[in-house]
């Protein structure tokens, strides 16, 4: 419940005041002579801001993460470690006023972040970020008719693309889901290497708030058979890809 209480006062202290900015009083982040007050006093002044709920104060001023619930959350716990969690002040991004939480052990790091961020007001920093479209991939092998079995798969997609949505109805749901996919025909052609032809298939899946892993690898896994049917080939490899080029986020500023 500990636990519970203190992952609410760090998305409290991240949050957007919706409450705040509809009644027209909207919070800043500009607290003078913070970093002098007693850490109670620190707590107080979020709280009064409008950046920490009571439930979040209880949990901040609680022992903790107690052992009985680490040794629930992963195997073998001996002990507990623990860092300091300060808040960057001045912070506006896309015209509201945020505190942010940082876990950090190095002297100073704090005190810059909110220095640079209080430079940046009051315009503050621009931020956006692309739609969630992370990539899947599958290797097919195939001794021979590959650009045949690359035609087949082209013309299967849609097929493909309902199936594959039809496992994942809650995402589908969240307004996720897969986007597309696409065929590519590579060559290994080194020099004194055999050379080898294979098919790489891209998927791209919407996993809006999800990092996507697991639910790319899953969907991956039970595409293979599909894929294996429809070109006689063979299926290697079948995995969340590291390149990440059609999920951004940005950041801008000017000083």
């Amino acid at each position: 419940a500990v636990m519970q209480a203190l992952g609410r006062s760090l998305r409290s202290l991240a949050a957007t005041g919706a409450r705040q900015m509809s009644s027209g009083t909207a919070r800043s982040s500009r607290m003078s002579g913070f970093h002098k007050a007693s850490v109670p006093e620190r707590i107080s002044k979020l709280s009064s801001s409008g950046f920490l709920t009571e439930e979040a104060v209880a949990a901040m001023s609680g022992p903790g993460l107690e052992m009985s619930d680490a040794a629930s959350m992963i195997e073998n716990v001996i002990t507990t470690f623990k860092l300091p969690m300060g808040v960057s002040l001045n912070m506006t991004i896309n015209g509201k006023d945020y505190v942010v939480p940082m876990v950090v052990e190095e002297p100073s790091v704090v005190a810059a972040v909110s220095n640079v961020a209080r430079m940046t007001r009051p315009e503050g920093f621009r931020t956006s970020s692309t739609e969630p479209v992370m990539i899947g991939q599958l290797h097919v092998h195939k001794d021979s008719g590959l650009p045949e079995a690359k035609a087949k798969l082209e013309a299967s997609f849609g097929e493909l693309v309902d199936l594959a949505n039809s496992w994942q109805p809650r995402l589908v749901k969240r307004g996720g889901g897969i986007r597309g996919m696409e065929a590519k025909l590579l060559t290994y052609d080194e020099p004194g290497e055999q050379r080898e032809e294979t098919m790489c298939v891209y998927f791209y899946v919407d996993c809006r708030d999800a990092m996507g892993a697991n639910l790319i690898n899953t969907t991956a896994e039970k595409l293979a058979p599909e894929v294996e049917r429809i070109t006689g080939g063979r299926v290697g490899l079948k995995i969340l890809s590291n390149l990440a080029d059609r999920r951004l986020a940005r950041a801008e500023v000017t000083l």
